[in-house]
């Protein structure tokens, strides 16, 4: 351990930057990485690690999906350095973000970023690619409307492991049998639009500091082709829902 930082990570880091660490901080905030501020002979970064053995893929995907927000070039996003995997765990290194207040303004703006984000559609939902929801695998396999895509590459697959797990009785199966069926004329038809999971007011971005502006900034949410306005409610119901699954696998 080198301060605060494995050696590998530290030795990976120092060598990508071509930078002396001077020091590294402990930051808070997650529950599932490590985070820590990088100060180097050239700026401030930030890292995050983890020594799961699938953290490795997930900072790849995470990464990757940073990069498609960016592209969109409607709202600010951090920079990623790289990623990696050593012998002491996997780490992913971001352009360090000094946050800010919010100022007069902000929330227009972020409103803004946002329609602006929703904006950019493709012909299905999903993603080219699947990535986690917290350190859980998350399917985006494509589908041709979004009523088929939260069943089958969402909720089902959760009810599948609930059920497994005898979580479930076969009432309540039947009870969601029957809200599929009634989703496709639930929601009304619309182009896909490029969400972010957690980007509701309430969590998944941060104020954003530069040149006296404060802009928002996304956290590195999964992201997938969906409804935009669904995409936030429905994603809070669910997670109460598998909270409630939670607890009753480990009673």
């Amino acid at each position: 351990m080198h301060g605060n930082l494995p050696i590998t990570i530290h030795q990976s880091c120092q060598q990508f930057l071509d930078a002396e660490i001077r020091s590294v901080k402990i930051v808070g905030g997650g529950d599932i990485n490590q985070a820590r501020l990088l100060e180097t002979s050239k700026g401030n970064f930030f890292l995050k690690m983890n020594t799961s053995a699938a953290a490795a893929h997930i900072f790849e995907v995470e990464a990757k999906g940073l990069e498609l927000l960016a592209s969109a070039e409607v709202i600010r996003t951090p920079i990623v350095i790289t990623f990696g995997n050593t012998a002491e765990g996997a780490f992913l290194l971001l352009e360090n973000i000094s946050t800010g207040y919010r100022a007069p303004g902000f929330w227009e703006n972020f409103g803004e970023s946002l329609a602006a984000l929703h904006r950019k559609t493709a012909t299905q939902f999903g993603l080219d690619h699947d990535n986690f929801i917290g350190s859980l695998p998350q399917s985006n396999k494509r589908h041709d409307t979004w009523a088929e895509f939260y069943i089958h590459e969402r909720l089902q697959l959760q009810l599948d492991l609930a059920a497994q797990s005898n979580c479930l009785e076969s009432s309540d199966l039947r009870q969601f049998e029957r809200l599929f069926k009634k989703l496709p004329d639930l929601c009304p038809a619309e182009p896909p639009a490029l969400v972010q999971q957690a980007e509701a007011p309430l969590g998944g971005f941060a104020a954003d500091r530069v040149h006296d502006e404060v802009d928002p900034v996304p956290a590195g949410d999964p992201l997938h082709l969906g409804r935009k306005v669904v995409a936030a409610v429905v994603d809070r119901v669910r997670d109460a829902v598998l909270g409630e699954v939670a607890q009753l696998l480990v009673r």
